[in-house]
């Protein structure tokens, strides 16, 4: 939105580093720029020291890096301890889930749907509407 997607990470980690807590980063884009932010987390994580602490949320960029660099590229986010949690989207490609799994990136599934936090419709608490229906 603001044209500097170096900048955000640059202040996101170094609050994380200053505060000493982890850092969760939502991201849609796709393509080559959501593959060079995935590249841009990776070296902050290291610069900051922030193994292990680092979220990628949604990350649908994932299944739209080239093949010949979807390998390297999650062997490295396994190395530093990045964790994943998406949903099954519509419209994009699967997220290489195998692929993840041998790289040792962490996944978490959850919903996207009328019982999310953002949503008008829900307060995020699915065992309460599960009560409901």
């Amino acid at each position: 939105m603001d044209r500097d997607p170096a900048g955000q990470l640059d202040q996101l980690f170094e609050i994380a580093s200053k505060y000493d807590c982890g850092l969760d980063i939502h991201l849609h884009d796709a393509g080559t720029l959501g593959h060079f932010e995935y590249e841009m987390i990776l070296e902050r994580i290291h610069a900051f020291g922030l193994q292990g602490k680092v979220n990628i949320a949604h990350g649908f960029a994932l299944s739209t890096v080239p093949a010949s660099r979807q390998e390297s590229l999650l062997k490295e986010l396994g190395e530093a301890g990045v964790l994943w949690s998406t949903v099954a989207p519509v419209g994009s490609a699967r997220l290489p889930l195998q692929l993840m799994k041998n790289n040792s990136v962490r996944l978490g599934l959850g919903t996207d749907g009328i019982r999310d936090l953002w949503s008008p419709y829900g307060d995020g608490d699915s065992r309460r509407a599960s009560r409901r229906a």
